[in-house]
């Protein structure tokens, strides 16, 4: 069964990106927030469909969550200012806390979560950069 605290952190990580409060106002900015609420739209769709899929997918869902997350991060880290960002950024550190749980709980023994402070830029087949 999928993880309520996956999903639920999901959900609660997507209110930190569309706020425009304390966002630096450029055109790079405005096109990665909006992209990223879209991503972060598109995973609660896909960890809600996981629910029944196979042990591997459900696990492939997990850690491409952990990825949309991370991404987030880095966009929410380089476009908000102030109070907006330090509390976006915190967010989605637990949001990524709670899917690389999930993930040592459940895939692999966690040789693949995804920590901020140990990946290197890279892109993926979405052409998001990961960090």
């Amino acid at each position: 069964m999928i993880s309520r605290a996956v999903v639920l952190s999901a959900v609660l990580s997507m209110t930190a990106v569309p706020a425009a409060a304390e966002t630096i106002n450029s055109a790079s900015c405005r096109q990665d927030l909006a992209a990223t609420w879209a991503k972060m739209e598109e995973m609660v769709g896909r960890l809600k469909s996981a629910a029944r899929a196979p042990q591997d997918e459900k696990c492939e869902t997990y850690r491409r969550h952990a990825e949309v997350v991370l991404h987030a991060r880095e966009v929410l880290q380089r476009c908000k200012t102030g109070r907006d960002r330090a509390g976006d950024v915190a967010h989605m550190d637990g949001a990524l806390d709670d899917v690389n749980s999930v993930i040592d709980r459940e895939c692999a023994n966690g040789t693949q979560t995804i920590n901020p402070q140990t990946r290197t830029p890279q892109s993926d087949s979405d052409g998001i950069s990961t960090r």
